[in-house]
């Protein structure tokens, strides 16, 4: 599943693209590390830590996007 570790690939990363923010933007190097994540848990699901480093990308992601951090 090399799509779904593929932030690029994500509309999510068009969208923000579309607001401003480059590739080197903090906001889009967490939504990528959101997916390189992701990905990890595709290729072995029973992977406990997997999922620890995908809920904790996903909860810096979303942490930056509410705040407003760049």
């Amino acid at each position: 599943m090399a799509s779904l570790a593929d932030g690029h690939q994500c509309r999510g990363h068009s969208v923000l693209h579309r607001f401003g923010y480059g590739d080197d933007s903090h906001l889009v190097q967490l939504h990528n590390a959101y997916h390189l994540a992701l990905g990890a848990i595709a290729n072995d699901t029973s992977d406990h830590g997997s999922w620890k480093v995908m809920e904790f990308a996903l909860n810096e992601f979303l942490q930056a996007l509410l705040g407003g951090r760049e």
